[in-house]
């Protein structure tokens, strides 16, 4: 059985240690807007995407470089459109 509350501990206290205030203020986003209706193996997409060096995920969020072998797509690309979907006030 899959520990919920661990797993959003653990991805709270990987969002807080982010080198990059842009990749903190994309995955903080998504988080906060979506976190609560992730499924168990979305929790665990999502939480694959945190090892991603921060320099790494802007590139790949920009188009510049290919998701690595071994992280979750699918995660990626809903990260990806909810960013390039959001609306900003």
């Amino acid at each position: 059985m899959v520990d919920r509350e661990l797993i959003r501990r653990r991805i709270r206290y990987h969002l807080s240690k982010r080198s990059s205030l842009e990749v903190e203020l994309i995955l903080r986003s998504f988080w906060e807007a979506k976190g609560s209706q992730l499924t168990d193996s979305e929790l665990a997409d999502f939480e694959k995407i945190l090892e991603l060096d921060d320099i790494d995920f802007l590139k790949i969020m920009s188009g510049k470089k290919s998701l690595p072998d071994g992280y979750p797509a699918e995660m990626f690309g809903m990260i990806r459109s909810f960013w390039l979907n959001r609306t900003v006030r």
